[in-house]
């Protein structure tokens, strides 16, 4: 069996939260383009999620649908390659090492796979597994918690790969956490640090 290593995005590979810069740029495109009807409904959705009237996951449900339908495949690779400078070089240097040596990395999100993956094609990541790339009829599937270990799971069995090494900021992922052999935390927040401990997992951190 090959070891598995699994990357988080937002604030692991990346020093950015990718979802709001996305809705930000959503926001300017529609703008841009004079689409102001779908620019109000963004705006609605947002300040639902600002006065707490709204969750997160259906906030990002309801903007993940809406730009799938109005933007293009294009649209989406422009904007992933504006995230390119939030990169971690240190985070990619595991994974391209980690892939050198005969392992395999996948990139595991919450954010849309409609520009997590050409963002990781750009950082020289083959797999990727996110929301929206398994959605049911009418619905929003989002790779976080439970769902991302069970993509992941789903992912490693006609592979035939163990998971060996998970690497993020959150502690969203202790599923996957729990079930790795080796975690490293990039730059952790007290809140995760103190998750994670209480769970009596190992880690390492990175700065």
């Amino acid at each position: 069996m090959r070891d598995l290593l699994v990357v988080d995005l937002d604030g692991t590979l990346l020093r950015t939260n990718s979802f709001t810069r996305f809705t930000i740029w959503f926001a300017i495109e529609l703008l841009k383009r004079g689409m102001w009807c779908p620019f109000c409904n963004l705006s609605y959705w947002v300040g639902l999620r600002k006065i707490r009237r709204q969750t997160h996951a259906e906030t990002k449900r309801r903007i993940a649908v809406m730009a799938s339908r109005l933007l293009s495949d294009d649209d989406f690779l422009l904007f992933a390659s504006s995230l390119r400078k939030y990169i971690r070089e240190e985070v990619l240097n595991m994974a391209t090492a980690h892939q050198s040596e005969g392992g395999v990395v996948v990139l595991a999100t919450a954010a849309p796979a409609e520009y997590a993956v050409p963002l990781a094609r750009m950082a020289g990541i083959k797999h990727v597994l996110a929301s929206g790339l398994h959605i049911p009829e009418g619905g929003y599937m989002e790779c976080r918690g439970e769902e991302k270990l069970r993509q992941v799971r789903d992912f490693c069995r006609p592979h035939d790969l163990q998971l060996a090494t998970v690497v993020t900021d959150h502690y969203d992922d202790m599923p996957l956490m729990m079930e790795a052999d080796r975690v490293v935390l990039v730059s952790p927040s007290p809140r995760t640090l103190q998750v994670v401990s209480s769970e009596n997992i190992p880690y390492s951190i990175m700065k």
